[in-house]
């Protein structure tokens, strides 16, 4: 939606955050991490769902997985400026 040009508003309703602060602070961890950061995060939470299903991991360890990958996409972003 941000490579499309659409505005705060449009971005807010669909995410299903209304509220300007929540909604900025989305917008910009969004922009911050970019598409290879989204992709991995998508794939993160996949691989999470996809281990607690087959039986490989228990839910609350899968959670805490990807909590810790999800924290180190923001890291890397962070590092790289």
């Amino acid at each position: 939606m941000l490579e499309a040009g659409a505005g705060e508003e449009e971005i807010g309703k669909a995410i299903r955050r209304p509220w300007p602060n929540l909604r900025r602070r989305a917008i910009a961890r969004a922009k911050d991490i970019g598409k290879p950061g989204l992709r991995a995060a998508y794939e993160a939470m996949v691989e999470a769902d996809r281990s607690n299903k087959l039986g490989e991991v228990d839910e609350d360890l899968s959670i805490e997985i990807l909590v810790a990958r999800l924290g180190q996409l923001r890291s890397r972003s962070k590092a790289r400026r």
